[in-house]
């Protein structure tokens, strides 16, 4: 309602008056970019009804399409386009019924980019045909005919094919979004809006057959055909979605992406040696359990992606990382949902984020610098992770690095971020410790334990570790590419106690009795003639992938621990989280956050990593059976 000022009686008074302010209201009578979902007739004819006028937008649907012209009957205003210029002209026209015309329109009406009369002359060429030739009732009949045909594969298929929808030859299929339940990667396409166009890919490359979704309904394809549509291409394309939602029942996904390997015609195999089956849905919390989140990123992609689908165990080595290529560009760097989980008999409810680039890739991009983008979408997953109500989030891998341990991403009030760092180092101490322990009337004179990537926020903790009276007997060797930090960690931690001694010289490590790998490097750069060859050398290497060559490994002087970087869960013996670690086994990075919920711990564990921390970590990892089953004890 509005105020105006009318006279009565000689005088002026302000009275309220009841105004619309719905100028006109606009339908598509057969949504196009909508989903292809035709319009309800009951919601039209209100809508003609009102005192403001009707637009029917029949830009796409309109001309005959969908089996009458115009494809609604009552509007007030047509909009017509696209087919009116026959293919040949770009025109658009609009028609008015005689109670909204208005003779001075033409007057006003004015287009920059109209193609004049030649437009025109194709527009009345085009609205002749399709007068003439009746391909207004030729839609009607052969859309009914071919709508019969997709909702029998729509009732074949079910759990694929949602439901069929349109009205003349202009009709959709909308696909099922539970599609995604058993199978990650189909997750990955339906959860980001991709499933449409992944399928209406494999159509075009596999069977010939071009076809779209719609711009809001992109888990669909919609088919607008010619008029001149045979039954013969009907049951062409029906076959060809029966193929394919086969091949989506069955799980099939090397067949079903096999286009984005471009066909995989490549020979060299990779080593598909993998162990466990790696959990796939997403699982509801358990009644009070405890929700955390993990960030982390790929390392061994091939391998990695055979994890996550069997299938693509049938791939080559190449084909598999031209696939990782093409979705990783499709993602645009969003983290995925690998898995949602209960562990820890209930009380912990873990949710796996990956983020879609590989340790080379983020490894070139720490060096370089250009951190700003891949931070972003770090921290757009600790949002997400947050909406979901976690109360802890560790960031693993490379994401911990990216962001300056942590302290580059924001939290909120409610919700800790933690790097998993912490744990780490406590691993590599227990097992340390464990080793000296059992070599103690074995070694004579001062044992040297070297630190290869001393100058890293691990390697830095491991060493202010060592300033302990347990390590009496002892000299540190310190190792990284960055000689004056390595003096400035140097300082902090000498003591009269023992010696410690800076290199950037890997061929020092000769010296060594025991080497702690904690570099961040993609390829191996601990080799054999680093390291003595006669004397016992126990080497722990938590550095994913790893960095210490193979060859070093099968050295008979050699005692390689496994163990470090990862840790059991005891109530979950099932349990995958990679390729590289052993079934029944967690990484530290990600079972830290699991302690750090169960204790609601609140020592600092983000940024430089310290030595209470890591004294307390250790504990409760001994407590609650991390390092050995056999000390696995109830939490209380």
């Amino acid at each position: 309602a509005i105020k105006t000022i009318i006279k009565e009686n000689d005088k002026y008074v302000i009275k309220q008056e009841k105004v619309c302010n719905i100028i006109a209201s606009i339908i598509e009578p057969v949504r196009g970019e909508g989903g292809i979902y035709e319009t309800k007739i009951e919601l039209a004819d209100y809508l003609s009804e009102q005192n403001f006028p009707l637009i029917s937008d029949e830009i796409q649907c309109g001309l005959g399409r969908t089996g009458s012209f115009p494809a609604y009957p009552r509007a007030s205003y047509y909009l017509l386009g696209k087919s009116l210029g026959g293919g040949y002209e770009k025109i658009s026209a609009v028609l008015i019924d005689d109670v909204h015309f208005k003779n001075s329109f033409p007057q006003y009406y004015t287009s920059t980019f109209a193609n004049g009369e030649m437009a025109a002359c194709a527009g009345l060429a085009a609205l002749h045909v399709i007068v003439t030739e009746k391909y207004t009732e030729i839609a009607l009949k052969k859309g009914d005919e071919f709508m019969t045909k997709l909702k029998s594969v729509k009732e074949k298929y079910p759990d694929i094919i949602e439901s069929a929808e349109g009205k003349g030859l202009m009709l959709g299929l909308h696909f099922n979004k539970q599609l995604g339940k058993k199978n990650i990667l189909l997750r990955v396409l339906c959860e980001n809006e991709l499933l449409g166009y992944f399928l209406a890919g494999w159509l075009f490359h596999n069977k010939n057959i071009r076809v779209l979704p719609s711009l809001s309904k992109p888990d669909s394809v919609r088919l607008e055909p010619s008029v001149f549509l045979t039954r013969k291409n009907m049951d062409v394309f029906c076959d060809a979605v029966e193929d394919m939602c086969r091949l989506c029942r069955n799980g099939s996904m090397y067949e079903l992406l096999r286009y984005f390997m471009n066909d995989d015609p490549y020979l060299d195999k990779p080593d598909n040696n993998i162990e466990g089956i790696f959990h796939k849905q997403t699982e509801e919390p358990k009644p009070g359990a405890l929700k955390v989140g993990f960030i982390g990123n790929f390392t061994i992609t091939p391998k990695e992606l055979m994890l996550i689908e069997p299938d693509l165990q049938k791939a080559s080595d190449t084909g598999l990382r031209i696939l990782f290529d093409k979705m990783q560009a499709l993602l645009d760097g969003k983290s995925v949902r690998l898995f949602s989980k209960n562990l820890m008999n209930g009380k912990i409810h873990f949710t796996f984020y990956i983020l879609p680039f590989d340790t080379a890739h983020l490894e070139v991009i720490h060096r370089w610098g250009k951190k700003r983008y891949y931070i972003a979408r770090i921290q757009e997953t600790v949002n997400r992770l947050i909406q979901e109500g976690v109360s802890h989030i560790s960031l693993g891998a490379h994401t911990s690095i990216l962001s300056g341990n942590g302290l580059y991403i924001a939290e909120s009030q409610k919700v800790k971020i933690l790097t998993g760092n912490t744990l780490t180092v406590a691993s590599c101490l227990y097992h340390m410790e464990q080793y000296l322990e059992k070599t103690r009337n074995k070694k004579k004179g001062p044992v040297t334990i070297a630190i290869v990537g001393a100058n890293g926020n691990i390697g830095s903790g491991l060493a202010g570790c060592l300033n302990d009276e347990k390590y009496t007997n002892t000299k540190i060797l310190l190792i990284g590419n960055n000689l004056k930090k390595l003096e400035q960690l140097q300082k902090k931690i000498l003591t009269t106690q023992y010696s410690v001694e800076c290199t950037t010289d890997l061929f020092l490590l000769q010296k060594a009795d025991i080497i702690i790998s904690c570099t961040n490097t993609n390829d191996p750069q601990i080799f054999s003639h680093h390291i003595h060859p006669d004397k016992e050398i126990f080497i722990i290497d938590i550095a994913v992938p790893g960095s210490v060559a193979e060859e070093v490994k099968l050295q008979n002087n050699v005692k390689f621990c496994k163990e470090a970087s990862t840790v059991y869960l005891p109530d979950d013996p099932d349990f995958v989280i990679s390729t590289h670690t052993p079934v029944g086994k967690i990484f530290c990075c990600a079972a830290e956050v699991i302690l750090a919920a169960l204790y609601d711990f609140q020592l600092p564990l983000k940024g430089h990593v310290q030595p209470e921390s890591i004294k307390k970590m250790m504990e409760l990892s001994v407590l609650e059976g991390f390092f050995n089953k056999k000390e696995y004890a109830p939490l209380v």
